[in-house]
């Protein structure tokens, strides 16, 4: 489970940094058109201020506050991590990374009654043990190891033990041209920087992984002994050797808060500069900082690898240059697993991604809420799978799931099938509480839909006698295309609610209250004369990267499908019939109305001007305000502020009063709907009353 919340200080810092995350990313998403996911953070962060609220007037208690944002967190951390098309940065809301920016204190590590506490200053690389008294000598039992004449050694040991013997050789923050060219020429020089430095994201990572019931860490980090007068390796005889290591080698005597201490850093003053500590962390620095932030990931013995340039009076078995290549090879021979490999072993293993959801494959039970990712996941995974691999499927290996599913003419991948079809199994129509449940059922039903969707774009109508759905060959129609088709599986969800409220008779006749192909088809029937093979120049509005191609796309089909209605193709392709539900595919929408709805028609110290404008039928959920004074200057982030952004199709803006107004004649307020194929607009012009 995630960690509690440790202090006013930790709750007021959690809340306002998770505000700060959730405001900007809304705005990202605001800039790419995902106006549902914008309107989600938007909720999210109301949530969050009156939590916070609440709190500062001593309305919740910092475990009331705590569990609360335990519980809202896995909501917070899948609409903020949702990934934009053609999105290549990593998304990532982790908890407890508010900590980061603060100096953090821990009073847990080797051992207890010598440790005084551990502290990681913010803009620090490492973590500095400060000890009331020299902890005792650490011994551990070793195996040697001969591998083609190189010598190691294998033991186990609890983190807390080996955190407080290692430090890492990492680069400082910056060197400059200068310097980085003299430690090329010079080989000995700055020799104990060469590491990557801590990426403390990730350590908080690993410490918010571990703390999750059942996970354990396996792999065994690699120690390097720089130091060889603080840590031996005796040879016992018979072939047994032990790791001897003495803190009063290395701690150094510290004055801290008036008190005579001991510290495993050298200082300047008040700054803390080298790390003392004998071993050096060569694979594995990560694991072990971050298991040691928690009490528990501190007690916890791990395998570990020790490497030694002396052993037995002296006598050199691995040479520095020897250690470094072992780094270097396991961080650049290793490539990572391919995206589709990693998602299939990730399943076949039941193994839960230490931080993305949409990789969490831990068994699931439908009754446990914490696997409710994990439930939705293993289900969309293994319906892609159905789908792709039964010859009775409308997708019948149209869907990759490997990356050696080569030669064939697939329409998506099952990594972004997953992305947009987690949301049927976590909200509708196949969530936890869902009648439907069983997977054949779903199979059934989601074949259906796709059945139909191919008939419906396949009929004997068509001039030509081409179908639209091409089922053959590796050329694919508008609709068939990965960036489209992801549309139309974000569509799922509303024309199976379609089907329901228009044909629930017909679909309560089917004994396991599945959706017929005919069913589909007839929710579909808007679509029937849509011509997703037409020419170039007609269809070029739809192509092309980016959300302001396939989003208008989307957005025209489910227009129509709500209306209901079925129109001819010269009432569909046409690009002259402006903004009516299954008209004019190619058309910009219609110009709107504005209207002000409030009681007052210029803004006031006390009333705000409220105005109000409808979203025309086939245009973006998303409208664009700009506010002009009367020399044509734009004064929009002045004055104006979107009070709903196309709830249920309509958007207001609030006109809030700034003293500068009393001497502004007039205000022209635009509004501006899109789609692929154009813009339309709306204005309004406000009179001062109080000015001749």
């Amino acid at each position: 489970m995630l960690e509690k919340l440790r202090s006013k200080s930790d709750v007021v810092n959690s809340i306002k940094w998770t505000i700060h995350k959730l405001g900007r990313r809304k705005h990202e998403l605001q800039e790419k058109g995902e106006e549902l996911f914008s309107l989600q953070l938007d909720e999210l962060i109301t949530t969050l201020y009156e939590c916070l609220t609440n709190f500062e007037n001593d309305g919740l208690s910092i475990d009331e506050v705590s569990d609360q944002l335990q519980e809202i967190w896995p909501e917070l951390k899948e609409t903020y991590e949702f990934k934009l098309q053609n999105e290549k940065k990593e998304v990532v809301l982790e908890w407890g990374e508010w900590r980061l920016e603060t100096t953090i204190v821990r009073r847990h590590g080797y051992t207890t009654g010598y440790l005084k506490e551990t502290i990681k200053p913010s803009d620090a690389q490492s973590s500095i043990n400060i000890y009331s008294m020299i902890p005792p000598k650490i011994s551990w039992p070793l195996d040697m190891v001969n591998q083609k004449g190189y010598v190691f050694f294998s033991t186990t040991a609890t983190v807390k033990e080996i955190e407080s013997l290692c430090s890492v050789p990492a680069l400082p923050e910056e060197v400059d041209v200068m310097e980085a060219g003299l430690r090329v020429l010079n080989k000995v020089r700055a020799e104990d920087e060469w590491q990557r430095r801590v990426n403390w994201k990730r350590v908080n990572s690993i410490h918010n992984f571990i703390n999750q019931e059942d996970n354990i860490i396996t792999n065994a980090p690699i120690l390097y002994i720089n130091d060889h007068n603080a840590v031996k390796i005796a040879d016992n005889g018979n072939d047994h050797y032990s790791l001897e290591a003495d803190f009063s080698v290395f701690l150094r005597e510290y004055k801290y808060d008036g008190e005579d201490t001991f510290i495993d850093h050298e200082t300047e003053g008040e700054t803390y500069t080298k790390d003392k500590r004998p071993l050096w962390l060569i694979d594995g620095q990560h694991r072990i900082r971050g298991l040691s932030q928690s009490e528990e990931g501190s007690d916890m013995r791990i395998p570990i690898i020790i490497i030694s340039n002396k052993h037995d009076e002296g006598t050199i078995l691995n040479p520095l240059s020897m250690v470094a290549k072992v780094f270097t090879e396991i961080n650049t021979l290793q490539t990572p697993l391919d995206t589709l490999h990693e998602l299939f072993l990730m399943h076949r293993f039941q193994i839960a991604h230490p931080i993305k959801k949409d990789r969490d494959f831990r068994q699931w039970d439908a009754r446990d809420r914490k696997t409710y990712h994990s439930r939705a996941n293993h289900l969309s995974y293994e319906l892609a799978a159905r789908l792709a691999s039964r010859e009775d499927s409308a997708l019948f290996e149209k869907i990759q799931i490997l990356d050696q599913n080569k030669g064939y003419s697939t329409i998506i991948k099952a990594d972004q099938w997953l992305i947009y079809t987690k949301s049927w199994f976590t909200a509708a129509p196949y969530n936890v509480d869902s009648d439907k449940t069983d997977e054949e059922i779903i199979y059934t039903e989601v074949n259906n839909f796709f059945q139909a969707l191919i008939n419906t774009c396949n009929h004997d109508g068509w001039q030509d006698g081409k179908d639209r759905w091409i089922l053959e060959g590796a050329s694919k129609s508008l609709i068939q295309g990965s960036a489209h088709f992801q549309m139309v599986l974000e569509l799922y969800g509303t024309i199976h609610a379609l089907a329901y409220d228009r044909y629930i008779d017909e679909i309560l006749n089917n004994p396991e209250e599945i959706i017929s192909v005919e069913v589909f088809e007839k929710v579909l029937k808007p679509l029937k004369w849509c011509d997703w093979l037409a020419k170039d120049n007609e269809l070029r509005i739809f192509k092309g990267g980016g959300e302001s191609k396939r989003r208008p796309f989307q957005v025209w089909i489910e227009d129509a499908v709500k209306g209901g209605q079925s129109f001819g193709y010269d009432d569909v392709m046409t690009n002259s019939i402006l903004s009516e539900r299954g008209k004019g595919l190619l058309a910009k929408p219609k110009d709107v109305d504005v209207e002000i709805i409030s009681d007052t028609e210029w803004p006031s110290i006390d009333y705000p001007v409220i105005i109000k404008t409808s979203r025309p039928y086939n245009a973006m959920k998303v409208a664009s305000w700009t506010i002009l004074d009367d020399y044509e200057n734009n004064i929009t982030e002045e004055i104006g502020k979107i009070v709903t952004k196309c709830l249920s199709d309509k958007t207001e803006q609030k006109l809030i009063y700034k003293p500068f107004l009393d001497q502004v004649s007039q205000l022209k307020i635009r509004v501006e709907w899109i789609n692929a194929a154009g813009n339309s607009k709306g204005t309004i012009i406000l009179m001062n009353p109080n000015l001749p």
